[in-house]
């Protein structure tokens, strides 16, 4: 680990992948250098847990590099700012209500019964947009962004075709969607 902590040390962009690896995509692509790293130098390390072992290390020898107790530091406070923006989110949506206020909730929002499609629109797993000033935006913040998309594959960007649609929920409405021949929600 002593190898691996000064490479980091030395590398700005392994550090800021360390300080970002709140961001899973980060802590992935973290891993993935520190696995080559490792096998150029013909260091085996066989264990899956590569982060959790190196962020043990840390902690066990905090003297040896400050900037990299530093950098976990930075990486504990963003773990903790998306943790409360999770529980910001499920108090804005009403989801950590009683069970009586949630079922008189959900007895307000209206039953919408469709025919289920012959062909699933839009495709399961496909990005979607709305328009095509939506879509270039989109596009450019998840490639030049602050927090971009590392991942060598995404879903194709789908630009929405609004006359496929059965039926289409305003963002002020609420609608629970049901199979008109299964019931099923």
């Amino acid at each position: 680990m002593d190898q691996l902590a000064f490479y980091v040390v030395q590398s700005s962009t392994m550090l800021d992948l360390f300080k970002a690896a709140y961001n899973p995509s980060h802590q992935v692509r973290f891993v993935e250098e520190a696995r080559m790293f490792l096998t150029e130098r013909g260091i085996p390390y066989p264990s899956p847990e590569l982060w959790s072992d190196f962020c043990a290390w840390i902690q066990k020898h905090p003297d040896e590099h400050p900037s990299l107790v530093e950098a976990a530091l930075r990486c504990r406070a963003g773990v903790k700012q998306r943790r409360a923006l999770h529980n910001r989110l499920l108090t804005d949506l009403n989801l950590r209500r009683r069970e009586e206020v949630r079922t008189e909730r959900l007895s307000r929002i209206p039953i919408i019964s469709v025919r289920r499609l012959s062909n699933s629109y839009p495709p399961a797993h496909a990005a979607v947009y709305e328009t095509t000033a939506i879509g270039d935006a989109w596009m450019a913040d998840l490639q030049h962004g602050h927090q971009a998309d590392v991942r060598r594959q995404r879903p194709n960007p789908l630009l929405l075709d609004f006359d496929l649609l059965q039926h289409n929920v305003k963002a002020t409405e609420d609608a629970i969607i049901q199979d008109k021949e299964t019931g099923e929600i």
